[in-house]
């Protein structure tokens, strides 16, 4: 064992060569060696597995049964060891593969829809895991629990990388024939002093700022506190019911505020006094482990491509690369 411990994979192939050709000069010329240089190898190996291996019977040199049985031993390893050198190529079309992505439900309404039709398009074996984000998803990402989570503008730490997908602005929403409804009909504005006697919703992972991941009320753009806090709530999805029956309002993202308006034709955007609130990105993020993964590449140009796309436009008449 002491002695084959010294063998190399060249030595492997330099064996598994000569005997296919039979010939010292022909081995240095495939393997880029010196004939001297073959001669030394044949000799080393000689000594290691104390055999002849090759006898010479002019113009070649043929193999003896112990060469034969070792190329036979060897020929697997050496595939084995050339498949490692070899980059797999990728094709979507068989990749089986769980991606495990964590959001906010707004960002499965308004980010995953056009993603999700080209992902299972071009690679129909795959799955989804989508999961709520929560205070632990950085470790998750770190771990392998997930692969990827769709996150705002905030700080992420070292060793993760982030894209930005698009930028948002921030939307003032409320149910149709609200007073502030009837207010903008009359005068074209709605005045901060107006928008003061209404109560908010606010959308956030936590009703206090430890451990906030996310919140989106008049915080996000201004300096004060305009409203009084009504209700905390984790989803969007549900603020069309909640301000169907109330008289609140709520601070929602555009792209959301829009599709929930043409979606549930009971809500209306208004105007948020005289500012225009400062939006943000929307990024996906992913830790340097999974960085260099070529299924993860993939995933992460779909996102760049489709959930940039407008309502209007059909992913199956974008490129896919």
């Amino acid at each position: 064992m002491e002695r084959l411990a010294d063998l190399s994979l060249l030595d492997l192939i330099f064996l598994k060569t000569l005997a296919e050709t039979r010939s010292l000069k022909t081995v240095a010329k495939t393997l880029d060696i010196s004939v001297p240089g073959a001669s030394r190898t044949l000799s080393k190996l000689r000594l290691l597995f104390d055999d002849e291996l090759f006898v010479r019977s002019s113009p070649s040199m043929l193999p003896t049964a112990r060469a034969l049985e070792l190329v036979q031993q060897i020929e697997p390893l050496i595939a084995t060891i050339k498949l490692l050198e070899t980059k797999k190529v990728f094709n979507p079309k068989t990749l089986k593969k769980t991606f495990h992505i964590a959001g906010v439900d707004n960002a499965f309404y308004t980010v995953m829809p056009k993603v999700v039709h080209a992902l299972f398009e071009m690679a129909p074996s795959v799955r989804l895991d989508l999961r709520m984000i929560d205070e632990t998803l950085f470790s998750q990402l770190e771990s392998g629990e997930l692969d990827l989570a769709i996150y705002p503008t905030h700080n992420i730490p070292p060793q993760f990388h982030a894209q930005t997908l698009y930028s948002v602005e921030y939307a003032f929403v409320v149910k149709k024939g609200h007073p502030l409804h009837l207010y903008y009909e009359q005068h074209g504005e709605v005045p901060l002093d107006e928008i003061r006697r209404y109560r908010k919703i606010c959308i956030t992972n936590r009703p206090t700022q430890v451990n906030t991941l996310y919140s989106l009320d008049e915080k996000n753009f201004s300096e004060e506190i305009i409203q009084d806090l009504a209700i905390s709530v984790p989803y969007f999805l549900t603020i069309p019911t909640l301000l169907r029956e109330t008289n609140f309002t709520a601070i929602l993202p555009s792209q959301t505020a829009q599709k929930l308006v043409s979606e549930s034709q009971n809500l209306i955007i208004l105007p948020y006094g005289n500012s225009s609130p400062r939006g943000y990105s929307t990024r996906i993020i992913w830790h340097e482990r999974v960085h260099r993964d070529p299924a993860m590449q993939w995933l992460r140009g779909l996102f760049a491509t489709y959930a940039t796309l407008s309502d209007t436009e059909d992913p199956t008449e974008k490129k896919h690369y």
